[in-house]
């Protein structure tokens, strides 16, 4: 019987390396370890044997069964982890569409160089401080006088930019700096 449980065990290793399909493995499973199995035969038939052959068979079969279930599990498993190249047309396709913008690549690529540099992101009011401080230089500077020739009405879209920053500190940035 020892001899049996042998065979039967080197078949099935053998029988599992030839499998590359998850449903011929879960048959191959079955036949070996399901509930009509000759290792599942030979389990209830131990109540049969002596004490000595079940102190011989009883470990043997358990062994058996487990080391079987272990290599039908990485099977399984093995095959699940393959990557299946086949063409199914009833499967519905999803396309990623868009990508970043190239500029956007080269920021973000740009900001993990200098992270690993040691440098820090922050975000903050820098540029808003550096247009209201550009801002206020073109309220208080010096102006040139007109000359009697020159009048001081001028069109909307050739006003002098020191005027336009003097109607307010937001119509630059609402007008040509925008």
């Amino acid at each position: 019987m020892k001899e049996k449980v042998l065979k039967l065990k080197e078949n099935a290793l053998e029988e599992v390396k030839k499998l590359s399909k998850e449903a011929d493995v879960l048959n191959c499973k079955a036949k070996y370890l399901g509930k009509k199995s000759e290792l599942n035969e030979f389990l209830s038939s131990l109540k049969e044997l002596s004490v000595d052959e079940k102190k011989v068979m009883g470990p043997l079969l358990n062994q058996t069964k487990k080391e079987l279930e272990e290599v039908f599990s990485q099977k399984l498993e093995e095959i699940n982890n393959q990557v299946s190249y086949d063409f199914d047309e009833t499967l519905p396709i999803y396309v990623e569409t868009g990508s970043m913008h190239p500029i956007t690549l080269v920021i973000k690529e740009m900001t993990d160089i200098m992270k690993k540099m040691g440098f820090t992101v922050v975000s903050g009011p820098e540029m808003e401080e550096e247009y209201y401080n550009f801002v206020n230089e073109l309220i208080g500077a010096k102006r040139a006088n007109l000359h009697d020739f020159e009048t001081s009405e001028v069109f909307e879209g050739c006003m002098p930019i020191e005027i336009m920053a003097s109607r307010g500190k937001d119509t630059l940035r609402f007008g040509p700096l925008r």
